[in-house]
């Protein structure tokens, strides 16, 4: 294969994946543009390979820890693996106790204490006590937020007008106690609003009448990706607390691989007579939204807060474009995007919002463009030609 110099580390890395040297260019290149997490996962991959002795071994890891310790945050945690591993050496779990009678899985001895599992079934609590954890180290600096908010078709130029000016009014009193300031900017996908010169905002407000979807939407989202570092889509009718940037990015600084989807706050209510007080600071429970065998069934709409790293991720290599163009409704287009995010290993810790209107029903286009983009035996009743295969 013909070098090409303007190729960089990482490409050489995987067209090249036998060479050691290549690779480990790449950990270096990936360690000085801040991406400690995936350049940590590359060395990893080089710890048995014959042509690397200890002492090369050595070098590599006392450089993966001199740029740990120039990082202004801590390493993203973005997978179980990374949490019990104690990279930072504060994440060290207890074992647990021994109890006489107690059912123990097997093959596993019954005298044999083991920590509880990580990460099962969606459950996110290993990422909540990290971010407890490194709290502090995790305020600074401040993370930067953009917010696209697609109106709904159906309503009138003046209630999507309305819907906007308390949207303005929600974002607007966002808390900055916690970190992050208020949002950049909000930019808004509305085919009909009317009544927008009496509006102002203490960010930037990019209205815009191209479909949300469109090649030229996605080019706008591009551009919003290479100034900010966390993206909170919002559609249809939505009330935002006045903390819920606060409580996104408190979790989205912690991990890559995190997707939080916004539910209502009937999500996850405890069950009658129970007596448990909901609000929007009440921690998820773990039967409920997004904790079956296909969480991005349980995306409502595209509402849902995505980093930055994890949306340039999630592009088509052939289009370049994060969210497939040929989806017209927000909510088919959320679950297909969801469903990229679940391939990948991605979490997704649910976010309650005070107010949330149902999503509305797809066409029957856009149904079928996601089954056959989402192959999962629940959507997909019948084994017919679908455009992503099921194996």
């Amino acid at each position: 294969m013909p070098s090409d110099r303007r190729a960089t580390p990482q490409d050489r890395a995987y067209s090249d994946p036998r060479n050691p040297w290549s690779r480990l260019l790449a950990v270096m290149d990936l360690a000085q543009a801040g991406d400690l997490a995936q350049a940590g996962d590359m060395l990893d991959g080089l710890r048995y390979h014959p042509d690397l002795g200890p002492e090369v071994q050595q070098i590599w890891h006392d450089l993966m820890a001199e740029a740990q310790t120039l990082r202004d945050r801590p390493v993203p945690i973005n997978r179980p693996t990374d949490y019990l591993s104690n990279r930072s050496g504060a994440l060290r779990l207890p074992f647990r106790k021994l109890v006489a009678g107690r059912t123990v899985p097997k093959p596993y001895p019954w005298a044999m204490a083991l920590p509880d599992f990580a990460g099962a079934g969606n459950d996110c609590g290993f990422l909540e006590d990290a971010t407890t954890r490194f709290e502090a180290a995790l305020l600074q600096p401040p993370i930067r937020v953009e917010v696209i908010w697609i109106a709904p078709c159906a309503a009138g130029p003046e209630t999507q007008a309305g819907l906007l000016s308390q949207l303005l009014a929600d974002l607007a009193a966002q808390t900055t106690a916690l970190a992050p300031a208020l949002p950049l900017g909000l930019t808004v996908f509305a085919d009909k609003i009317g009544g927008t010169a009496g509006l102002h905002a203490p960010f930037a407000l990019h209205l815009r009448q191209d479909p949300p979807f469109g090649p030229a939407a996605q080019a706008h989202l591009d551009g919003l990706c290479a100034q900010t570092e966390l993206i909170l889509f919002l559609s249809g009718e939505i009330r935002l607390d006045s903390m819920l940037l606060a409580r996104a990015t408190r979790l989205a600084r912690m991990s890559d691989r995190l997707a939080l989807p916004l539910v209502p706050m009937a999500a996850g209510m405890p069950e009658p007579g129970k007596g448990a007080m909901v609000t929007p600071f009440t921690p998820e429970l773990p039967q409920r939204s997004c904790a079956g065998r296909y969480p991005f069934r349980d995306v409502i709409g595209l509402n849902m807060a995505v980093p930055v790293r994890l949306l340039r991720a999630l592009r088509n290599p052939q289009t370049g474009l994060v969210l497939d163009p040929r989806f017209h409704t927000p909510g088919a287009a959320a679950r297909e995007l969801a469903y990229r995010m679940y391939s990948r290993g991605v979490w997704f810790a649910p976010l309650r919002v005070p107010e949330m209107a149902a999503e509305v029903a797809p066409a029957a286009a856009d149904s079928e463009l996601y089954k056959s983009l989402c192959p999962n035996h629940w959507d997909r009743k019948r084994d017919v030609l679908h455009e992503v295969s099921k194996v």
